[in-house]
């Protein structure tokens, strides 16, 4: 068997001490676990390491050799500890966050702005993106998504919802005559989409009401897809957490609810979730109710 550290360093408390006793008030055991812990290393080494007395200890051959390993040990184990306190003080923590563009600038931004005036300390990395992204491959903390769960080792919580209406600009509802009265006559307009709708879209404007168009225009990113709404060049779904933030959202209509989607974090902290992951979660979640 494998020599224990542990009982390594009691052992090497009784010899610098020659006492069980003092050894045992150092390590703060009994002296029966001090005694134990010398009798495994002398089974697991399988050679007697001590002459013991009544008044006396003294090493044997074999305790002689060992020694200098328990020492080395110890020095390794005390090299450790401060290196890892240095670290500790110069230490920044940092919180990476990916969420999907269409809660950027609406949601998550005031959202670390709240979260930084509780942890100033905390530094924060943040990676807009709507595909799916690795938590473990990038090395993020927590992931916000809209509608898909994850993978299943992810740890996940429900923090909200996503309204999304149809968007058009005044000035191109009044080219299109205004607002139609049945809104199956929105297949004629000219539709703006983002790259993961798809090249073919379809939209449930009312319970028993469903129309599919095709794009004319598709962008790979939710700001660009409302600035070419905002320029009069078509409709589009938006998010109404988007549309709140859009320099132009006093120009814009909203034409029919189109869809209502679940917002989800998700971390993959399976023990103790750290302190910075469970406050960006709870200030995410008064943003979300706030809007």
């Amino acid at each position: 068997m494998k020599p224990n550290p542990h009982d390594m360093l009691i052992f090497l408390d009784v010899v610098e001490m020659r006492s069980f006793t003092a050894a045992a008030k150092s390590t703060g055991l009994t002296k029966s676990a001090v005694s134990q812990a010398v009798k495994r290393l002398e089974d697991d080494m399988r050679e007697k390491l001590l002459f013991r007395s009544t008044r006396s200890l003294s090493l044997t051959e074999a305790g002689s050799r060992l020694l200098s390993h328990c020492k080395a040990l110890k020095q390794l184990h005390e090299n450790t500890r401060v290196e890892f306190l240095k670290e500790n003080n110069n230490f920044q923590e940092t919180l990476t966050i990916t969420t999907p563009h269409a809660l950027c600038r609406s949601i998550i931004i005031p959202t670390l702005t709240d979260l930084r005036n509780e942890l100033p300390d905390l530094s924060i990395r943040l990676i807009t993106d709507d595909a799916p992204v690795n938590l473990v491959e990038r090395r993020i903390d927590i992931a916000v998504r809209i509608g898909s769960h994850g993978p299943q080792s992810a740890y996940i919580s429900r923090v909200g919802m996503l309204h999304e209406h149809l968007y058009a600009s005044k000035t191109y509802v009044d080219f299109k005559g205004g607002i139609p009265s049945d809104f199956l006559d929105l297949v004629q307009w000219t539709h703006i989409a983002n790259e993961w709708q798809g090249s073919s879209v379809k939209y449930t404007i009312e319970p028993n009401k469903t129309i599919t168009v095709q794009p004319t225009i598709r962008c790979n990113n939710i700001n660009d897809v409302m600035a070419i709404v905002g320029d009069s060049c078509g409709i589009a779904m938006l998010p109404e957490l988007a549309v709140n933030t859009f320099d132009k959202r006093d120009q814009l209509v909203q034409l029919c609810t189109v869809n209502q989607t679940p917002i989800f974090a998700m971390h993959q902290y399976r023990m103790q979730v750290p302190r910075r992951v469970k406050t960006f979660v709870r200030y995410l979640r008064k943003k979300l109710k706030e809007n």
